[in-house]
């Protein structure tokens, strides 16, 4: 009898840990299936800013190989110009009123 009690009890103890390490299991994929989720999103966000680093990167590299250029003393007085309002000897600044 006493055998018997015991076998069960040790198979109920069997049963109770697998039912606790299936449990212990599906939690974990849930909460990697939202993990995979949350990354795949980064990604996705990453990507996108990567592209416009990129775009930027390239806008730039054009920039300085038409600032490389044997004519780029032409590109020199205007961005001089047009970024910092430069002006040139003998040369007459006007503004110019809108007209409403």
């Amino acid at each position: 009898m006493i055998k018997k009690s015991f076998v069960y009890l040790m198979l109920l103890a069997v049963a109770a840990v697998l039912l606790l390490v299936n449990l212990y299991l599906w939690h974990l994929e849930r909460n990697t299936q939202h993990r995979i989720a949350d990354l795949q999103q980064q990604v996705g966000l990453h990507l996108r800013e990567n592209k416009q680093l990129n775009d930027r990167n390239d806008a730039l590299r054009i920039d300085v190989e038409n600032l490389r250029s044997p004519d780029s003393y032409y590109s020199y007085e205007e961005k001089a110009r047009e970024d910092y309002g430069m002006i040139g000897k003998n040369e007459t600044y006007f503004v110019l009123p809108d007209s409403e």
